[in-house]
């Protein structure tokens, strides 16, 4: 995941979330248990307006990593609800 991740980051911090987060959900597919690409994608999901996915996404997460406190989620669940 390494340099096409790291690429994910850069298009989104250049303000290109859709393609970013269509890049994160496959390198999510190819890599479940990829704590840094699972937090990310749900950051990318959120920023294109995909809010049931990003919603999903955490809650995902939190079952994968229950002690890992994650910050992205709380903007996630007051984004939504």
């Amino acid at each position: 995941a390494g340099l096409k991740h790291q690429y994910a980051l850069f298009l989104m911090s250049a303000g290109r979330t859709a393609v970013a987060a269509g890049m994160l959900d496959a390198l999510y597919k190819a890599q479940p248990l990829n704590a840094g690409v699972a937090i990310d994608r749900a950051n990318a999901l959120l920023d294109a307006g995909r809010d049931r996915e990003a919603v999903s996404a955490v809650t995902a997460a939190h079952q994968l990593w229950p002690g890992l406190r994650l910050a992205f989620s709380e903007r996630v669940r007051f984004h939504i609800l």
